[in-house]
């Protein structure tokens, strides 16, 4: 995948085509955007052209040959001049102790590579500790090294970073084109592009991709959730989960509901997330009422918030479940 296989993102690839040609690149990139456009692939790319081995060029557009030694091992993710970091598990943080390695491979000289990079993903996920200690890299950045970072919440980056860096903002894409992206990207099937592509306002795309098939991971999920209603007294396996994961199915449990009550409103299965559950959301929706389907919703992200504040997750989950639950919610 080179530069003029990446779909609806023409400004900022007009924006890194003319720093490219005139030799006015920036130490430190900030990518940021909804989830599932292209940031990933973008930076991948970027790096490809500075390092191709045979780049091709005109007087309007350059761009790498994505078949020399150096766009393979890039494509791969396998060049010793080329790191990636993000958070890790779902949702996870990046740590000092992350940035630190970053460090210290930026200021090695290359093995191979004409540009060094490193590509720090979901940067908003910084500890504060982190965070500050890639200030003094930003600060002094080492020559022949390009960083970038990216994000789908500016908002949640220190100002100071933010500052010193050139910023790309990447546009929401079309449904088809996300489904595109995610099928190149993470090597998925139809069906599993279709549901993350609609999801992927939340951020979790690339939680969602390392769960296996994620279509089988949200509706374990949301049978799980659902056998607790019914039973109360059943030790759920969701109450185990990490802060993390359950952060994830809560995403997943969150679309459900939301899927729901959007088909009560429109009987439009086009509308759908859960587009493989049409059959079973048309039955729900006849079981609960608007005002149960929206308080069960504003509980959900009322737990999420709580878990982010560091609930205790397991007391979080058997409280929406108890509240859920009750007679008055289930009409």
């Amino acid at each position: 995948m080179s530069f003029s296989g990446i779909v609806s993102q023409e400004r900022p690839i007009k924006i890194l085509q003319q720093q490219i040609k005139s030799d006015r690149l920036s130490h430190a990139y900030l990518f940021t955007g909804p989830d599932a456009i292209g940031k990933r692939l973008f930076a991948k790319n970027f790096a490809k052209v500075l390092n191709c081995q045979d780049v091709k060029e005109n007087t309007e557009f350059i761009d790498c040959c994505d078949k020399c030694p150096s766009c393979k091992k890039i494509e791969n993710f396998n060049h010793p001049d080329i790191g990636w970091l993000k958070p890790e598990g779902a949702r996870g943080s990046i740590k000092i102790e992350d940035i630190r390695q970053l460090q210290d491979a930026l200021f090695f000289k290359p093995y191979e590579a004409k540009w060094k990079f490193y590509i720090v993903l979901d940067a908003d996920f910084m500890t504060e500790q982190a965070s500050n200690a890639l200030l003094k890299t930003l600060e002094e950045p080492p020559k022949g090294s390009i960083l970038i970072l990216t994000t789908n919440n500016i908002h949640r980056l220190l100002d100071t970073i933010v500052s010193r860096c050139q910023i790309v903002k990447f546009s929401p894409l079309k449904l088809k084109d996300r489904q595109e992206i995610l099928i190149r990207s993470f090597d998925l099937n139809k069906d599993e592009a279709s549901y993350l592509s609609r999801i992927s306002e939340s951020g979790f795309t690339n939680e969602f991709t390392q769960q296996g098939d994620c279509l089988q991971y949200k509706n374990d999920v949301i049978d799980e959730f659902e056998s607790s209603l019914r039973d109360l007294k059943k030790d759920s396996m969701l109450y185990n989960e990490s802060k993390q994961k359950l952060q994830l199915a809560l995403v997943a449990l969150l679309w459900w509901y939301r899927d729901i009550l959007i088909y009560k409103q429109t009987k439009n299965p086009a509308a759908l997330a859960n587009i493989d559950k049409t059959k079973r959301i048309d039955g729900l929706s006849k079981e609960h009422s608007y005002e149960s389907l929206t308080s069960t919703i504003n509980c959900i992200l009322n737990v999420q918030q709580l878990i982010t504040k560091n609930a205790n997750p397991k007391l979080a989950l058997t409280n929406l479940v108890a509240e859920i639950s009750k007679p008055t919610q289930r009409k």
